[in-house]
């Protein structure tokens, strides 16, 4: 049985944050997780911000969902306005 979670590192500017999010989201959904966790340590997201996978050269499309792709523990997203 697979997790449906996975731990990811995100990146924003100079701040690096351990999440675990969950794999059966699409990118809007995601989006919407990664808002609210980084509210809830007093972050604050861009308005518009688009999330590359670094290390790895896949294009994520908004409406394919994350279990989809080769997304383990361990991986890096970053916001990018």
């Amino acid at each position: 049985m697979q997790d449906e979670q996975v731990n990811i590192e995100l990146k924003m500017n100079n701040i690096t944050i351990d999440l675990r999010v969950p794999k059966m989201v699409r990118m809007p959904h995601l989006k919407q997780v990664i808002t609210e966790a980084l509210k809830m340590a007093r972050l604050k997201t861009p308005t518009n911000f688009e999330l590359t996978l670094n290390q790895k050269p896949i294009k994520i499309f908004e409406t394919t969902v994350l279990n989809e792709y080769s997304f383990g523990d361990g991986d890096q997203l970053e916001i990018k306005t």
